[in-house]
């Protein structure tokens, strides 16, 4: 997976490796934080209201699910119960334990599953630009360099409900984004009906959490 996420360059996949281990050695001291309340010091339920992201069934093609309600973010909350650093430990645990259980309820299902991919759907419902203040833009970049040391694992984002002025965004964030990454990406605006039948056709219904 490496060698994919860096074209096969040998070199920049030991750079890339290189770059990522003091905090994945740091993370690895504490075992990947298998008790998650005690990690992040308080209720998942509580943090998940703040930082709501869930792994919920597996898609039609037996990949896990992740959602995320990026649009009710609370950031000024979360920063109540931790600092921002400190969520770290939540999206290791969320890598190590929680992913790896999905990936084995799809073996199961189907033996002849062999993916290490999932599908992330982000709901942008409520997104305001004064939601994604710094703390925030933080948070989310914490969460994706720990998403760097498990590269090639996307299979698929579904970007749902996007206000008008995300295609702006989108443009310049776009630019940094690696194009075999950016290829993955759907971006549906929330006047489009679109997306719900995009989700439909990626999972069945039942297993779309409300």
């Amino acid at each position: 997976r490496f060698m994919r996420a860096t074209k096969f360059d040998a070199n920049k996949m030991l750079e890339r490796l290189k770059g990522y281990e003091e905090a994945w050695n740091e993370a690895k001291a504490n075992n990947f934080y298998p008790d998650v309340e005690k990690a992040i010091g308080c209720p998942l339920s509580v943090f998940l209201q703040m930082y709501p992201n869930i792994y919920y069934g597996n898609a039609k093609n037996g990949c896990p699910v992740s959602y995320f309600k990026a649009g009710k973010l609370d950031s000024e909350g979360l920063l109540c119960l931790m600092k921002v650093a400190d969520t770290a430990r939540y999206f290791w645990h969320a890598f190590i334990y929680v992913f790896t259980v999905y990936i084995a309820r799809s073996h199961a299902k189907d033996p002849n599953f062999v993916r290490c991919e999932f599908i992330s759907v982000i709901d942008l419902k409520g997104l305001s630009s004064s939601t994604l203040n710094s703390e925030a833009m933080d948070t989310m970049k914490l969460m994706a360099s720990i998403a760097d040391c498990f590269p090639e694992t996307l299979h698929l984002m579904i970007v749902l409900n996007t206000p008008s002025w995300f295609s702006i965004s989108w443009t310049i964030i776009r630019r940094f984004i690696d194009p075999r990454t950016a290829k993955k990406i759907e971006i549906y605006s929330h006047s489009s009906s679109r997306g719900q039948e995009r989700l439909a056709e990626l999972i069945d219904r039942s297993a779309v959490p409300s």
